[in-house]
């Protein structure tokens, strides 16, 4: 059975899912129409749980996009940068 726990504002066009591997407990959105990756808190009982804690958008020197149209979300198998 599906359960809607939480209703949580994003970018436009979220298309992708993915929980950051390891402790972290982070649910990682990529937005496709704003090019934006939003980091969401899913640690069960934490002071921010169900919440945006950070959103990446990467800008050039001119303020163009450098993240055009993020369809998807890939980590290491530890969740660490390699």
């Amino acid at each position: 059975m599906n359960l809607v726990v939480a209703i949580i504002d994003v970018g436009l066009d979220p298309v992708a899912l993915a929980i950051r591997p390891g402790a972290s407990n982070e649910l990682w959105v990529s937005n496709h129409v704003s090019d934006t990756v939003t980091i969401i808190d899913v640690a069960p009982g934490s002071a921010t749980e169900n919440r945006v804690v950070d959103t990446i958008q990467a800008l050039d020197a001119d303020g163009a996009t450098l993240f055009d149209e993020p369809v998807g979300i890939a980590f290491t198998t530890d969740g660490v940068k390699g």
